[in-house]
């Protein structure tokens, strides 16, 4: 009675807990009944963390880890499957014009030497008209406040009109803009031709991403982008240096405007091509 007793009240918390039952007989006898003992002693857990501790302890700290550990992996995709999600838009698959893009890399570098050189030479030029120096660094400072301007209304006018057609219109005005620093010799006509000209050229600049984005698919616009800045880097960098040569050949400026205007009506020529050709949105939905 007291055995029974004893055994039913150590059993009862393994039923509560889920421990596995023992199968076998319930009351064994002799010899077998000491070896079957021996064998359950050595079969049952003898302590908690060998029992559902052991298990449960691992299995909440991943629990507690998971949110913190997805933010290192992968977020899961929503939505169908791999194969059953549709193909990208045909925008994706239009064919790759490289004449466009050597007219895109052209206009970006006649673009930038053509009022690269009067930039750097501005103070200087106002110097040997009789400007004082530091009006004639505000001249430049004039420049550089118009541009802030520039960049904000061609933009608007591009996203109104078409990035093509006020890109056109911007390059001439830049290269009748810079023409007028040959006649300028006061220090209110520097500041009038600074201000047209910081406005003209600082309003090009963020138009050409626009066309490239119209006229290239999206999967190459890192070699677009790419290729248009080296071509502008290098316009930057020309066009300081050959009007030094100029000056220095002929003892003026005016040649270095000259050029400059040269320049300008050559990028306006060259980006007249993308005013005749229609842009990448139109081709894929003519076809």
């Amino acid at each position: 009675m007291e055995c029974e007793r004893f055994w039913s009240t150590w059993a009862w918390p393994r039923q509560v807990r889920g421990w596995p039952r023992r199968t076998g007989p319930s009351k064994p006898r002799g010899v077998e009944a000491q070896a079957a003992s021996a064998n359950r002693a050595r079969r049952l857990p003898r302590t908690s963390w060998e029992g559902g501790l052991g298990r449960r302890v691992p299995q909440g700290a991943t629990r507690l880890l998971h949110p913190p550990g997805s933010l290192l992996g992968r977020a899961p995709v929503s939505g169908p499957p791999r194969h059953l999600r549709s193909r990208p838009p045909p925008l994706s698959r239009a064919p790759i014009r490289p004449i466009l893009f050597l007219i895109l890399v052209l206009t970006s570098f006649l673009s930038c030497a053509t009022h690269s050189g009067p930039i750097f030479h501005t103070v200087s030029y106002a110097v040997t008209c009789g400007i004082p120096l530091m009006a004639a660094v505000s001249i430049y400072s004039m420049e550089g406040l118009a541009g802030m301007g520039g960049r904000l209304v061609f933009g608007l006018l591009g996203d109104r009109f078409g990035a093509a057609r006020v890109l056109v219109l911007a390059l001439l005005a830049q290269a009748v803009v810079v023409l007028g620093y040959v006649f300028a010799r006061l220090l209110g006509s520097f500041y009038a031709v600074a201000a047209l000209f910081g406005f003209t050229y600082a309003g090009v600049m963020p138009l050409f991403a626009v066309i490239a984005r119209e006229h290239f698919p999206l999967r190459m616009m890192g070699t677009v982008i790419g290729g248009t800045t080296t071509a502008s880097s290098l316009g930057m960098a020309l066009g300081p240096v050959v009007g030094g040569l100029i000056y220095d050949s002929t003892s003026s400026y005016a040649w270095l405007f000259i050029g400059a205007f040269s320049l300008g009506i050559g990028a306006f020529l060259s980006a007249l091509a993308f005013t005749r050709l229609p842009g990448r949105r139109t081709m894929v939905a003519l076809a």
